[in-house]
């Protein structure tokens, strides 16, 4: 049996159930048409990054943390297809379309390092990235992206070029309010960044 727990924000997460010793915890972000989200997977962590969703969803408000526990050890890929899984069968039961609901990503860390995972949930397939744009102009994104990426960036380095990417897409100057930055690295939490730590992000963001 396996169950979850979601912290909008950087409200923290509590135990679920101390009868349950594992647990992964994830960070999670909607791809939403209107906004542009990027995950990157860096050598020690993952960063997913979007713009403010402004609180508009009900489930999925905005990127935030999750919390999974299990009685046994479960892998990340094994987590995202149970969560797959879950979808499907929640539409099935309910008779819904087949393009119900949004795609999320997720990001976490198990014993083969950081992992970043796209549930496409309209298709109903789960797709592993290295890094990837979602969302609104996600063509020209990807190709900032792609263009810029390398596997051996570091957490910090992978922070700036998602931030970067959403700066290349934006046609005013962005700040701290207008993005939402979650990263989860060897310590396997993760956490969402403060709006300063997002301006600071921004200020030390160039394509020098």
């Amino acid at each position: 049996m396996v169950a979850e727990q979601v912290a909008v924000g950087d409200s923290g997460i509590s135990s679920l159930s101390d009868e349950w010793p594992f647990e992964m915890h994830l960070g999670v972000a909607p791809i939403l048409n209107d906004l542009t989200c990027v995950g990157i997977k860096a050598k020690d962590g993952v960063v997913i990054a979007s713009y403010n969703s402004g609180g508009r969803l009900v489930s999925v408000l905005r990127v935030q943390a999750a919390v999974t526990k299990s009685k046994e050890a479960m892998s990340f890929s094994d987590i995202m297809a149970l969560k797959g899984y879950r979808i499907k069968m929640f539409k099935e039961s309910r008779g819904l379309p087949r393009s119900f609901g949004m795609s999320l990503l997720y990001c976490g860390y198990d014993d083969d390092g950081p992992q970043l995972c796209e549930i496409d949930t309209p298709n109903e397939r789960n797709l592993s990235w290295n890094a990837t744009a979602k969302g609104k102009n996600a063509s020209f994104a990807n190709a900032f992206l792609h263009a810029r990426y390398t596997t051996n960036a570091s957490i910090e380095d992978a922070t700036k070029l998602a931030v970067l990417t959403l700066k290349n897409g934006y046609t005013y100057p962005i700040s701290g309010d207008l993005l939402e930055i979650g990263i989860v690295g060897a310590d396997r939490k993760f956490r969402v960044l403060t709006r300063t730590e997002v301006d600071e992000c921004i200020s030390s963001s160039s394509l020098d």
